[in-house]
């Protein structure tokens, strides 16, 4: 019976490893030397645009961004660049390893509001396994002279 425990336990951690490792590979995030994480644009604060951004970076084969591509969706079904400019803004100033040169990296910034609206908006940047960004801001309130 203890075999069996045994054998089961080591065999879920077989899987486990194997799904991060799978991930890994459909992503290419251990290409990623150093990204910088866009800032949710002040524009886009008053209209509450929230959606997101997933981004396919093809590197060269000195690991630099030799094509990037990135596909908008919100919930409205909308496609503005608002959100877009500044993802690939950040992935043209972010750095890559050498060694993943003609590798496609898959990158996701989600853009999200939350709280009450403020005068001056809070950002916070949170980092979820494996390759998401997610970017989320108070809405911008409305200043009444």
């Amino acid at each position: 019976m203890r075999c069996w425990l045994i054998f089961a336990l080591f065999l879920c951690t077989a899987v486990n490893s194997l799904s991060q490792v799978a991930a890994d590979e459909e992503t290419n995030f251990r290409c990623v030397e150093r990204i910088e994480v866009p800032r949710y644009p002040s524009v886009a604060l008053s209209p509450n645009l929230a959606g997101t951004v997933a981004a396919s970076v093809h590197l060269t084969a000195s690991g630099a961004v030799q094509d990037l591509s990135t596909d908008m969706e919100t919930k409205n079904g909308a496609k503005p660049k608002i959100l877009t400019l500044p993802v690939e803004a950040a992935i043209h100033t972010s750095t890559f390893r050498r060694d993943c040169g003609g590798k496609i990296i898959r990158l996701i910034f989600i853009f999200e509001m939350k709280e009450q609206p403020s005068v001056a908006p809070k950002q916070v940047v949170t980092f979820e396994s494996p390759n998401k960004f997610r970017i989320t801001s108070e809405p911008q309130k409305a200043i009444v002279d």
